[in-house]
This record gives C-alpha cells, sequence and structure tokens, in this order.
C-alpha cells in the first residue's frame, strides 16, 4: 500500500513501519521523491526513528485514489538582494532657495 505525504517530498526519509509496535519487528521504508511511501501493511504504524515521522503518521492513503498529475515544480529561489548603493553626500543648501523663502509673505 502507498501512502503520500507532500510536506516530505523530496527529503528520501528513511522511516520504520511495523503492525505492532511492541513486538519489535518492523520494516524500513524510504519516501521518494514526491513524498510517497510503499508501506507493507494498511493496519501498521510508524515509529519514531528520523525526522518527520509524525507528519507521515498523519499521511493520507493514496493506493486506492487514481494516480496524481506530478506537482508543479517548486519556483526558483528568490535572487539575493543587490548590495545598497553608496550614500551619495547631502548637498548643501543654496542661498537662492533660502532667498526665495523670503519673498513670500
Amino acid at each position: 500500500m502507498k501512502i503520500q505525504n507532500a510536506a516530505l517530498a523530496g527529503l528520501g526519509l528513511s522511516l520504520r513501519y511495523t503492525r505492532d509496535p511492541d513486538s519489535g519487528v518492523s520494516v524500513v521504508v524510504i519516501g521518494d521523491d514526491r513524498g510517497v511511501f510503499d508501506v507493507p501493511d494498511k493496519d501498521g504504524e510508524f515509529l519514531c526513528g528520523t525526522p518527520g515521522w509524525k507528519a507521515v503518521r498523519a499521511a493520507r492513503a493514496v493506493s486506492s485514489a487514481p494516480a496524481a498529475a506530478p506537482a508543479a515544480p517548486a519556483p526558483p529561489p528568490a535572487a539575493p538582494e543587490p548590495p545598497a548603493p553608496a550614500e551619495e553626500p547631502e548637498e548643501p543648501d543654496t542661498e537662492e532657495e533660502d532667498e526665495e523663502d523670503e519673498d513670500e509673505p
């Protein structure tokens, strides 16, 4: 049976899956690029073994669903911001501007 969690897509997590956590018997399953895990038993559960196991536990079953279209590619990472231009020195006030202000009542 296959289950999928898109949040785990591309992570390639290796997780332990078991039908009975008390038995000590488990199987390692590895997620693919789409976050799909091929589990041996629909009644089993994931054990804590690697990061992301809680998210996998909440994954939805895809074995009975029709094949989904491939997901759209992720947008490219944002380009780094260019360095800020050097600050230009402030121009001193000219006397002409001051004279214009004096003419107004």
